[in-house]
């Protein structure tokens, strides 16, 4: 089952939902792993900390998954995969 509502910080959403697509249990999930990143990493995986972005900046690096990667040699290889 999907549903087709927007509602939520963009930075959470996933690139299902930003492209128009309802949402179900994965983008739940994914919304689990950038709060799992942002948890490690004290900030956004998406959201560029050195400049302002515009809205339509920070759907396509969600939509192309392009975020910096977490240091393999601070967490655990476990974690890093839950979170990607």
């Amino acid at each position: 089952m999907e549903a087709f509502s927007r509602v939520g910080t963009p930075l959470y959403m996933s690139p299902e939902v930003l492209q128009g697509s309802g949402y179900d249990f994965q983008c739940d999930v994914w919304s689990l792993g950038c709060i799992g990143y942002e948890l490690c990493a004290l900030l956004s995986p998406f959201k560029d900390q050195t400049k302002k972005m515009s809205l339509y900046d920070l759907f396509q690096k969600i939509i192309k998954a392009d975020y910096n990667p977490l240091s393999s040699s601070r967490y655990s290889a476990e974690l890093l995969y839950i979170i990607d």
